[in-house]
């Protein structure tokens, strides 16, 4: 049996730290109005194989663009945030999570010397 750890399921609107899900942000994507632009500089040959791939899946090239970016870019973060562990990794992993935290000594001098900053 493993068990999967969903770290995070949530996309964030990094300047001002707003969470969003995935489904909310292609809701959006369909009334907001846009207002950023992404230029791109690709060969013809490029451009053609793209606009036929977006054609085979009845979208403008435009958002057919932006949602096998969204896709690919959803994939990578979650490679990053999600992990599956064998169920006796997840018992060693679950008892170091629920055990004291070690004190480390450098770290307990760091955050009570007084700091350039805090001047």
């Amino acid at each position: 049996m493993e068990f999967f750890i969903n770290v995070w399921t949530w996309t964030t609107c990094v300047p001002y730290g707003i969470f969003y899900s995935r489904k909310d942000v292609k809701e959006m994507s369909k009334i907001i109005q846009k207002d950023n632009r992404i230029d791109l500089r690709v060969k013809t040959a490029q451009k053609d194989f793209l606009a036929y791939a977006a054609s085979l899946c009845k979208k403008k090239l435009s958002a057919f663009i932006l949602d096998s970016a969204l896709n690919d870019a959803e994939e990578i973060i979650a490679d990053k945030l999600h992990f599956s562990l064998p169920e006796k990794q997840w018992n060693t992993f679950c008892v170091a999570l629920d055990a004291p935290a070690r004190e480390i000594p450098q770290l307990k001098q760091l955050f009570t010397s007084s700091q350039v900053f805090d001047e």
